[in-house]
């Protein structure tokens, strides 16, 4: 395949998953066109029901969004959403944002896309120079941006659903494809949890925040902490229904079970590798000392989503 032909390849590929993880299955015929996708797709596909599944892995598990991942406070938008949109103006590429952010992944390969699809039209015309600034532009955007965090969200989703669960890994072998490695980076510090008057707020916050601790705890993730010792874990957004377990755990004895389930979801979570990795395993020492001292959380605490 002639670099021209691989330029046209990624743009259509970057367009086809763009659409997929913006706004879900619109068009079946298109999904099964692609092999790697035709094969995970149920036999008799509807798009309500895949609606639903795009609502659920995207929405109420896993945002697909830079900032929720590599932000301390999980808040979307900010810098580092300036940021990525600062990229877009870099290479001319203006976004359609309507109901989602700058940072979102669904833009994000539409970027990659547009940049690679205006680096085919440079080969063609034999705009040599013009064509390398355009690579390095998109090499410079993945080592920045996607690729810190999409590798993150591939583990988070495993297990969740077929269909999006091979999006996303299409979307990460695409980003690797072109990638040129990139420099160094890491995630904020962990916070200090040890001190006998940290309150359950603070640890279910931290646990809750993948930039924090290595990687998400999905709401599905959270019910099957739960459900090992049939701890009950009210109702409210991922950090509350932490806390509660945590509560739970400690008013029924339950603690060592649990934080021994938590130590193995984040040495799961740490096969995103990179700082991804390095944190898990932060994260999971940080719980040894937790359970090695007693630190049993038990006041109150509302949390948020």
């Amino acid at each position: 395949m002639t670099p021209h032909q691989a330029s046209v390849a990624r743009e259509r590929a970057a367009l086809l998953l763009a659409g997929l993880v913006r706004d879900g299955v619109r068009d079946l015929e298109a999904v099964r066109a692609v092999p790697p996708l035709a094969e995970v797709l149920p036999e008799h596909a509807a798009l309500e029901r895949l609606a639903a599944a795009h609502h659920r892995v995207f929405r109420l598990e896993a945002p697909s969004v830079e900032s929720f991942w590599l932000s301390p406070d999980r808040l979307l938008g900010g810098p580092g959403s300036e940021a990525v949109a600062e990229a877009y103006r870099l290479g001319g590429f203006v976004p359609r944002l309507r109901d989602v952010p700058a940072d979102h992944l669904g833009v994000q390969l539409a970027y990659v896309a547009w940049l690679a699809g205006a680096r085919a039209e440079a080969l063609e015309d034999g705009r040599l120079p013009e064509a390398g600034h355009l690579l390095a532009l998109e090499q410079a955007f993945l080592a920045d941006h996607l690729l810190r965090w999409l590798p993150a969200l591939a583990v988070a989703i495993e297990g969740l659903d077929p269909l999006f669960e091979r999006v996303i890994e299409l979307a990460l072998t695409l980003a690797r494809s072109v990638s040129s490695g990139g420099g160094s980076w890491a995630l904020p510090a962990l916070p200090e949890l040890e001190d006998p008057d940290t309150r359950l707020r603070d640890i279910a916050r931290v646990l809750c925040t993948p930039a924090l601790c290595g990687g998400l705890l999905t709401r599905s993730a959270l019910a099957e902490l739960g459900r090992a010792d049939r701890l009950p874990a009210g109702f409210g957004g991922r950090e509350q229904t932490l806390a509660n377990l945590l509560r739970s755990a400690g008013r029924f004895d339950a603690l060592p079970g649990l934080w021994h389930r938590l130590r193995e979801r984040f040495a799961g979570l740490g096969q995103a590798g990179g700082p991804w990795a390095v944190r898990c395993e932060e994260t999971r020492e940080l719980l040894d000392r937790l359970e090695e001292r007693r630190i049993t959380p038990s006041r109150p605490s509302s949390g948020t989503t």
